[in-house]
């Protein structure tokens, strides 16, 4: 048995999330297996696990399993090579960080034991191997294109089966819907022939086909007699007979076609809003119940230790002493009886205190255990409210896709290109080949351009002032969300003629500045680095390291002043990020682009039919720019 299959009781206690001391009882009354050594106790893993049942894992620890599992299928190909790889990041972790140290050493240990132990840590979802793979040491031996695969079938996988757990509140069913039912369950608005453009003359008519029965319902107001010059909702293909004036009423009182949709986005997001905070509230209970029970048991441990038998004696032994001395002390009966006194009244003070201690022992025991009852449910409802909210937020966000699908598809374009903005200042080549017209509007926006963000602002605000502060802060948020996940992904771009910088190719630079980044020390996307923290010549020759290069190649290393200057000429390749990860703006390639970033812009998401058309627009470049390029 290796030494991490043995766990001392304070191990025992951090696993189970309880203190020492109920870890001690547990031992004692013979519910929890254990060895005693001498006078401590040691508790096997084995035992440990199979205490009590465990919930299911996280989906960031689901995410770290499934791509340990790709890990592990690299050891099993190569495991010489994976293992070697490994052994060299731990030596190389152990100077870099320290505070994990621990867990190196209890990796280091693993790979002693062969590739088998390797792999069971990889793929096992126990807890300890869930721990481990928190501070693994098979750093790179996935390269980013293999890294993408595996989170995408992951998020693919997790999302299909939650949607497939998920009791759709909004629908009213008892059954949990499959994704499949979660979209069809909108009412699917058809265009009725006759209407222009489709053939006729006829006026628009919308039917509401519902899955289960397929049968067209009226999707506003009551059906009018055709004799009044209006056409039944939902009529077969014909002729329709018009009065005077009714065209132009039918036209002015269309429904939104996206209304179902819209509907569903309100439903479903204010369920999830409700989901987070309901998630948010169990847990803050959680963390109080958990204060109590460590208050508790500490008042516990204190009692237990006054009314410890030992104790009690050795307090009234030490009595006893002071009697002895003042009856030696004592010339006159007085002094005698007085000694006796004092003696008789610690005792019973001895006696008194080790009474209330036995009561507060009782009393504290009682409350322990119920608040450790009370703790594993409010567990699983911390675990319950959180999966509920996380089922809600992917509803949520099903339903923003459907609505942006319909208002792209549904609706027609209205990307007119924008007017041209007068500053002739462009500020650089866009990232996208627009073979006509400039380039699209978010190309400007990124780069800037208070009059481009202007005219998308006026474009979805309309009408409604109280809007526009809204929707320019939007814009705003959106923008500095694609910058840093471009800075966090090191999407940068390096100015040729640095001392450094130019040592390098572009994708050589990127891959220094992610080492790095690993390191602690970021780019703050303003020239420097985030926190003030530049980092020394040591560091930068890990990061290079880590980059796969030779640092023996730098011909002249910054010093301490150009090293904090290191990221002065460097610019940000938001462009460039966002052309190859959303390059048509749709909005499910946009919130896997954000993130959790994305969460930040419901608003946004719940207009980006439009907003996408507008993002799109080409804008012409102003007549001077034009003159240049020529």
């Amino acid at each position: 048995m290796g030494r991490q299959d043995v766990l001392t009781t304070q191990q025992a206690a951090r696993l189970l999330g309880c203190s020492r001391q109920h870890v001690v009882d547990l031992c004692d009354a013979g519910k929890l297996p254990c060895t005693r050594i001498g006078v401590h106790r040691r508790i096997r893993r084995v035992d440990l696990e199979g205490f009590v049942p465990r919930p299911d894992l996280r989906r960031e620890e689901l995410r770290s399993l499934w791509l340990h599992r790709a890990v592990a299928g690299k050891v099993v190909r190569d495991p010489l090579g994976a293992i070697a790889q490994a052994r060299w990041n731990i030596q190389r972790l152990r100077q870099s960080q320290p505070r994990a140290r621990a867990w190196l050493d209890e990796w280091a240990s693993i790979i002693d034991a062969g590739p088998e132990a390797v792999l069971e840590m990889l793929t096992s979802p126990s807890r300890q191997a869930v721990e481990l793979r928190q501070n693994t040491p098979f750093v790179g031996l996935l390269s980013e294109d293999e890294q993408r695969a595996v989170l995408a079938a992951f998020g693919e996988s997790h999302r299909a089966g939650r949607l497939r757990e998920y009791v759709a509140v909004t629908l009213g069913l008892g059954v949990p819907p499959s994704p499949a039912a979660l979209r069809e369950s909108a009412v699917v608005p058809a265009v009725v022939p006759g209407a222009p453009g489709v053939g006729g003359g006829g006026a628009v008519g919308l039917a509401e086909q519902k899955p289960d029965t397929g049968s067209p319902a009226a999707s506003g107001s009551a059906p009018v007699p055709s004799g009044a010059g209006s056409s039944i909702v939902g009529s077969e293909a014909g002729p329709r007979p018009s009065g005077g004036g009714a065209p132009e009423r039918r036209a002015a009182e269309a429904p939104d076609p996206c209304a179902v949709q819209r509907r569903l986005v309100e439903e479903r997001c204010e369920i999830a809003s409700q989901a987070q905070a309901r998630a948010e509230s169990v847990a803050v209970s959680l963390q109080e119940a958990r204060r109590a029970y460590d208050d508790a048991s500490s008042h516990v441990d204190a009692a237990t230790s006054a009314a410890d038998p030992r104790s009690v004696q050795e307090a009234k032994e030490g009595a006893r002493h002071v009697f002895r001395a003042g009856r030696d002390a004592a010339t006159s009966r007085a002094e005698l009886e007085r000694a006796a006194t004092i003696w008789l009244n610690a005792i019973n003070e001895i006696n008194r205190t080790t009474r209330a201690a036995a009561q507060t022992v009782a009393r504290g025991g009682r409350r322990a255990a119920d608040l450790l009852a009370s703790m594993e449910k409010l567990a699983l409802d911390v675990d319950a409210a959180r999966t509920t909210a996380e089922v809600a937020a992917e509803a949520c966000r099903e339903a923003r896709l459907a609505l942006a699908t319909c208002e792209q598809g549904g609706i027609a374009p209205r990307a007119a290109a924008l007017r041209a903005p007068a500053a002739p200042e462009i500020g650089g080549a866009p990232a996208w080949a627009v073979e006509r017209g400039g380039p699209p509007a978010i190309v400007r926006l990124l780069q800037g351009d208070r009059e481009v963000r202007a005219q998308v602002v006026a474009a979805l605000a309309g009408d409604e002032r109280a809007a526009v502060h809204r929707f320019q802060l939007l814009l705003s948020d959106l923008v500095d969300a694609i910058a840093a996940g471009a800075i966090t992904q090191a999407v940068l771009d390096f100015p040729l003629d640095h001392v450094f910088w130019g040592e390098f190719e572009r994708a050589q630079n990127r891959a220094i500045v992610v080492g790095l980044a690993s390191l602690g020390y970021r780019f703050d996307g303003l020239g420097g680095f985030v926190d003030g923290r530049v980092p020394s010549q040591r560091d930068l020759s890990l990061a290079i390291s880590y980059a796969g290069l030779d640092p023996m190649r730098i011909r002249r290393w910054p010093d301490e002043a150009d090293m904090a200057e290191l990221f002065r000429a460097v610019s940000v390749g938001a462009n460039e990020y966002l052309a190859a990860a959303a390059p048509d703006l749709a909005m499910s390639d946009m919130l896997s682009l954000l993130g959790r970033r994305s969460e930040a812009l419901a608003d946004l998401w719940n207009v980006w039919g439009r907003a996408r058309d507008l993002l799109l627009a080409p804008v012409p470049e102003a007549p001077s720019a034009q003159a240049d390029h020529s």
